[in-house]
């Protein structure tokens, strides 16, 4: 979703743009697709892991190098192309190596500080990023756009209406943990949401049909009238504004959540979204309760009556949320691609 925000920004800019997928179940070619891109797929037997090592269905491993190889022939390589965004956990330097030849140029989007790149652009839009923990990783020419300043958003999360001092005696409350909710923190919230509701509230729930306690989130939501439950939302920012306070998971859905000013009650459902919980946590961005092994159902609901019972502190959160992440980020990135381009110094 964050490369589909940024695609739209280089597209109006005359830029012709293609993604390298593999096609696995549940992948997003389609609505690449849709979006008006073409979606090269790869084959869907080899499996990525970070570090640069993976294996295939059979067992075979396959290396960034063989990765890349797969990448090159799949590709209709024309000419070279401006430039390759890379977006993945598993590729660093080994497999941007081998793409060189073909490119004027390489970015990569990390939040892991964890392996070398041969990049000239790297992006980690999360607060917690640091200069230093990049620095040694890639190459001394590489520019680092670093901060929520530069998060990959759509832009239905640019410029919104403030949110500051709703009153909550009729609420709506969102319940996220993303399309899979893997952990199963979607429950938790719902039972910390039943144990505190009052009259006029209402809870809007999203969960996608992998998650795990789909059918259970929707027996819930048919049993109480002011549940409700979306499985496909195509416009997630005009939910978000309709509700007052949120609780869900870390990563992009943090970040806009806070660039529409919805105070929310965050969990990190993954280890790489702790350091950025944090970060956001020590801005007063967010209401961070811990990680998902950490946090009950018990947890979430002290949390809620802490911020349904303190309207300045819903405030400050929606307020400093808005400040640290505006909704322009991949604009701003596309001009920097744009002056790569070019050989413009800022």
């Amino acid at each position: 979703m964050r490369c589909l925000a940024l695609a739209k920004k280089l597209k109006a800019t005359d830029a012709e743009i293609y993604f390298v997928c593999r096609d696995y179940p549940g992948n997003m070619c389609d609505l690449v697709e849709l979006a008006g891109y073409r979606a090269v797929r790869l084959p869907v037997t080899p499996v990525l892991k970070p570090g640069g090592s993976s294996s295939h269905s059979s067992g075979r491993s396959i290396s960034e190098e063989e990765d890349a190889s797969e990448t090159l022939s799949a590709f209709p390589w024309s000419v070279s192309c401006d430039w390759i965004v890379v977006d993945h956990y598993g590729l660093g330097a080994r497999w941007e190596t081998v793409m060189r030849p073909k490119t004027k140029h390489i970015m990569v989007i990390d939040d892991l500080a964890g392996r070398k790149h041969d990049c000239d652009l790297l992006l980690d839009q999360n607060l917690s990023a640091r200069e230093e923990n990049y620095r040694p990783l890639v190459p001394s020419s590489c520019t680092l756009l670093l901060g929520p300043s530069f998060a990959l958003l759509r832009d239905e999360f640019e410029c919104p209406d403030s949110r500051c001092g709703q009153d909550f005696n009729e609420v709506n409350i969102l319940i996220n943990f993303g399309s899979s909710d893997p952990t199963g923190d979607t429950l938790k919230a719902i039972k910390a949401v039943k144990s505190c509701s009052r009259p006029g509230w209402r809870v809007e729930i999203v969960a996608g049909a992998s998650c795990p306690d789909f059918q259970t989130i929707q027996q819930v939501c048919n049993e109480e009238p002011t549940f409700h439950f979306h499985g496909q939302i195509k416009n997630m920012a005009a939910l978000m504004k309709s509700c007052d306070l949120a609780v869900g998971g870390g990563g992009v859905s943090a970040l806009e959540r806070c660039a529409l000013g919805l105070p929310s009650i965050v969990v990190a459902v993954a280890n790489n979204q702790i350091a950025a919980c944090e970060a956001l946590a020590a801005a007063s961005a967010i209401e961070y309760v811990g990680t998902s092994d950490n946090v009950s159902a018990a947890h979430i609901q002290k949390s809620l009556l802490n911020m349904i019972n303190d309207p300045l502190r819903r405030t400050t959160l929606a307020r400093n949320g808005r400040r640290l992440v505006d909704g322009k980020g991949s604009l701003r990135v596309a001009m920097e691609i744009e002056r790569g381009l070019y050989g413009i110094k800022k």
